[in-house]
């Protein structure tokens, strides 16, 4: 019996080894190097082995030098090879016994990614104030120029001194412009000049810029609405007291050159203002020595006579003429030969000590434009074979914008209701 049983667990141990030794043949080697077009070895190339039936087999990774090494049973398998920034290479594999080498050569791969980048938008205030002083800082030659920097506000060059105004995205007609209250309208067609480009930037008092739906207060039609005050010097006390400013600014890309001089006076009583300025441009040369057309010549005055018959009423009369003349527009068909403008507006304004009414303002006003173009230095004005016609032709085109009107409020004393509740 215990011969019988020794013999079976013999037999059954020949069985068990004779079965093993096959098993541990058919496992086999699989090494291979991947690199790159340059055949520089990638280390970190993610390799994964799967049958045909897409079971997982085997996985690895190559180490520095791009080696790699795989211990699997002979067979067909499919194997990937991935690595960021590469195209991931697939194969279909046959693995003999013994094993065998397989190089890869990875390609560069293409980015197919989302971006996604956002900010904070800045805040856009309801209005934007330019005192004069920060205007003299910045020399510019234009009223709108200097309304570029701020938030939600841009212009648009129309020719060398006049710019376009625009607020939030808004321009041209869509912004109400008010020089003294009093609003002004463009001469030109095509928009060669803007409402506030025949003020001159060193008689302001301030520039206010109001954005959005509160402009309607200004006047009918605006979304949105700039307004240049003019200088008018404080009533004084006492005496008569006078003062004055002059200067003058240089720039040496076109030799603009522009002056200015001004003088004020006032008392308890009286006041006066009165000021001009006169800019010159040429044409300039840009960075490949181009001619860019530049010429214009601005001539500005502007006057304000004021009076208080009592201390509760002020009675201004406001003045203004001013001419351009010879201004380039490059890129167009027509120059500008002259803008004219003139401008009177009376003002009485009454604030009472007390009462129920805190003022009273009433103004009128006429602001008068005159414009003429011309094709003076332009190719349709010079003889041209094979054009039709062939010879130059003269043009000249004059258009005028008129603007006559008058504003009217009351302001009541609130703290005087709340007392009357009371």
């Amino acid at each position: 019996m215990y011969r019988s049983w020794k013999f079976v667990l013999s037999s059954l141990l020949f069985l068990w080894l004779s079965s093993a030794i096959p098993a541990v043949a058919q496992t086999a080697s699989w090494t291979g190097t991947i690199t790159d077009a340059q055949d520089l070895p990638l280390p970190g190339v993610s390799l994964e082995l799967r049958d045909l039936d897409d079971g997982f087999v085997a996985g690895t990774t190559t180490d520095r030098d791009g080696r790699y090494e795989l211990l699997i049973p002979e067979g067909s398998y499919r194997l990937s090879a991935s690595l960021l920034g590469f195209d991931t290479h697939r194969v279909t594999v046959t693995i003999a016994s013994g094993g065998d080498t397989l190089d890869i050569q990875l390609e560069v791969g293409t980015f197919a990614q989302e971006v996604v980048v956002s900010a904070t938008m800045l805040e856009l205030a309801r209005e934007y104030v330019v005192s004069a002083r920060v205007a003299e800082q910045r020399a510019v030659q234009d009223i709108a120029q200097q309304l570029r920097t701020a938030p939600g506000l841009s212009a648009v060059r129309r020719g060398p001194i006049n710019l376009e105004p625009t607020v939030r995205g808004l321009q041209e007609t869509q912004v109400a412009m008010f020089v003294d209250g009093t609003r002004t309208y463009s001469a030109g067609p095509a928009r060669m000049d803007s409402e506030i480009s025949h003020v001159s930037p060193h008689t302001i008092q301030q520039v206010r810029v109001v954005k959005g739906p509160y402009a309607l207060t200004w006047g009918p039609g605006a979304m949105s609405a700039v307004r240049v005050d003019t200088f008018r010097p404080e009533f004084s006390s006492g005496d008569f007291v006078v003062g004055g400013r002059f200067g003058g600014n240089y720039i040496q890309s076109g030799e603009n050159r522009d002056g200015f001089a001004g003088l004020w006076g006032s008392n308890d009583k009286t006041r006066f203002a009165l000021y001009h300025n006169t800019r010159i441009g040429n044409d300039y040369e840009d960075g490949d020595d181009k001619v860019i057309p530049g010429d214009y010549k601005s001539f500005d005055t502007r006057w304000a006579f004021g009076f208080k018959p009592n201390a509760e009423t002020t009675v201004e009369y406001l003045g203004g003429h001013q001419e351009q003349r010879g201004i380039d527009y490059a890129g167009r068909i027509l120059d500008a030969s002259f803008f004219k403008t003139y401008s009177h507006a009376g003002e009485v304004t009454w604030r009472p000590r007390d009462g129920f009414v805190a003022e009273i303002y009433g103004q009128v006003y006429s602001n008068q434009k005159d414009h003429q173009m011309n094709n003076d230095e332009k190719p349709t004005a010079r003889d041209m074979p094979g054009r039709m016609p062939p010879f130059g032709l003269r043009v000249d085109f004059p258009t005028s914008s008129d603007a006559t009107g008058a504003r009217f409020h009351v302001l009541l004393d609130q703290g005087v209701i709340d007392r009357m509740r009371g």
